[in-house]
């Protein structure tokens, strides 16, 4: 329907989308009517359907992944966690038991690279909608006074494609000091090879691991750590007494869901850390969502 209509043809038939598609045409003409009443695209006349403005946002980036993800890897999740809560002896998380596996969402993501990619690509479209920590935390200032080329400034611990990098170098293009992407299969094992850094950094790495994973990465990083090194953790801190917003409400149950895990409150944050010898210093929250950033050092 959209490429007709961008070639000057308003509506689209169900006899043309079901030649284009192989679908039966009676059963598009229910999928649309669906829709339509979703008001996803506009109902013209009994045959005939159009784009609008819902129809287009669909076809973008973020929603093309977005669906595809829910759709193939999320929602079987969420339709399994009644019985994995019932019966949690079946499996680690609703994850396996939903897709039949023994291992997690990151190892069926390297056995499937499209999701992978898919996955990648949501991620950062989802969060270039949001403000970043760097809005709060004036890092130049603050972490790379009196330093050289030699520093090690930054250390991004599982970051992935290298985007906080690239947003700490471009919000501070002329700071002096080295910034490190680490983002191997063993990061979260392995000692660190670069020790006594000004800050160390950990974004949603957390969320997706119980205390007890995360105790394990923590202790792992802990050697590197001097004592003017600051850890980084850019995660949601949920207020003690408040209640969540429904987006940050939903993604904690993606979390259950997922990995059996959940997104923290401030109290769990500082107990967490307590235990691994940490202390908070500071939490800054950069959105109403309870993105933060934690700032933490140790005792």
């Amino acid at each position: 329907m959209q490429e007709n209509a961008e070639k000057g043809q308003p509506a689209t038939s169900t006899a043309t989308l079901a030649q284009d598609t192989g679908i039966n045409e009676h059963k598009l003409e229910a999928l649309l009517e669906y829709m339509a009443a979703r008001q996803l695209v506009d109902h013209i006349s009994y045959d005939e359907f159009a784009p609008n403005k819902l129809t287009r946002l669909l076809l973008t980036p973020l929603f093309m992944d977005g669906v595809l993800l829910h759709h193939d890897h999320f929602t079987p999740c969420f339709t399994a966690l009644s019985s994995f809560l019932s019966s949690p002896e079946q499996r680690s998380t609703a994850f396996q038991l939903a897709h039949n596996t023994s291992g997690g969402l990151y190892d069926m993501q390297q056995a499937h690279p499209d999701m992978a990619k898919a996955f990648q690509n949501y991620l950062q479209l989802e969060h270039s909608c949001l403000p970043n920590w760097l809005t709060v935390v004036d890092f130049q200032s603050e972490f790379a006074e009196n330093t050289c080329t030699d520093t090690v400034l930054f250390v991004d611990l599982g970051g992935g494609n290298g985007q906080q990098c690239l947003n700490l170098l471009t919000e501070y293009p002329n700071m002096k000091g080295r910034v490190i992407l680490q983002d191997t299969p063993s990061v979260v094992q392995d000692a660190l090879p670069n020790s006594c850094a000004k800050a160390y950094h950990f974004r949603q790495i957390f969320h997706n691991n119980d205390d007890d994973g995360c105790i394990r990465i923590l202790e792992a990083l802990l050697p590197a750590m001097s004592s003017s090194s600051t850890l980084f953790i850019n995660e949601n801190v949920l207020p003690d007494e408040k209640p969540s917003t429904e987006y940050r409400a939903s993604l904690s149950m993606a979390m259950m869901a997922l990995f059996n895990t959940y997104e923290r409150r401030e109290r769990h944050w500082h107990q967490l850390l307590g235990k691994v010898g940490l202390t908070v210093k500071e939490i800054r929250r950069f959105s109403r969502h309870g993105n933060s950033i934690l700032m933490a050092v140790k005792r």
